[in-house]
């Protein structure tokens, strides 16, 4: 639950972020504009680690109790604004006819690959920005990279379901429900993984 809040309310912000600033420049995407989007999405990047990282911290905190709320939320907040950078410089980089157009309904299997991809990735970040904090507190404290690699790849691709299932024409409320449920089972799938892996290694440091 932790986790899918957390996810919810920074995919929520970002999908908000971005309407706005794509809407007040939808016939011409400028320098400009593609800065203001950066930016913003990194900022709600930000917002979005600071959140997730809170939540897992509450989670985590239970079992090691000398876990530190600061650098586990900083870390988690570094590497979330590092990761919108990364996944924002495609789209600043871009032809402005291309990113316009950008077809995410055609080929969706092929698609949905790359995405799951990018989530490996993503999620590998993750995993080694809080392992630095965590290898202090528990062993085998890598499998952490792991558990968010996976947990982020299959995350990431209920975000791309849920923006492809709505079409051009639905209505802005169909769009806003899509990207809720999106940013819901996104964030429990997220939690679910990473739990299954948690549960191991804590029962191997003897607290579970």
């Amino acid at each position: 639950i932790h986790c899918a809040l957390g996810a919810l309310l920074g995919v929520a912000l970002a999908g908000c972020v971005a309407m706005l600033i794509w809407q007040k420049s939808p016939e011409h995407i400028t320098l400009t504009s593609r800065l203001l989007t950066m930016g913003g999405m990194i900022l709600v990047g930000g917002l979005e680690g600071s959140i997730l990282g809170f939540m897992q911290w509450r989670i985590l905190t239970k079992k090691i109790n000398a876990l530190p709320a600061r650098q586990w939320i900083t870390v988690t907040t570094i590497v979330a604004m590092l990761s919108w950078t990364l996944g924002m410089i495609p789209f600043f980089l871009m032809e402005e006819q291309a990113v316009q157009t950008i077809p995410l309904q055609d080929k969706p299997l092929v698609a949905m690959l790359a995405v799951f991809a990018v989530g490996l990735v993503i999620g590998a970040l993750f995993g080694l920005f809080q392992f630095i904090v965590l290898r202090h507190y528990i062993e085998r404290a890598l499998l952490w990279v792991l558990a968010n690699s996976l947990g982020w790849a299959l995350a990431l691709v209920w975000l791309y379901i849920a923006a492809i299932l709505p079409d051009e024409s639905a209505a802005t409320i169909v769009k806003v429900v899509y990207g809720i449920a999106g940013g819901v089972f996104s964030g429990m799938t997220l939690g679910r993984i990473t739990g299954l892996f948690l549960i191991p290694m804590l029962q191997k440091n003897g607290l579970f």
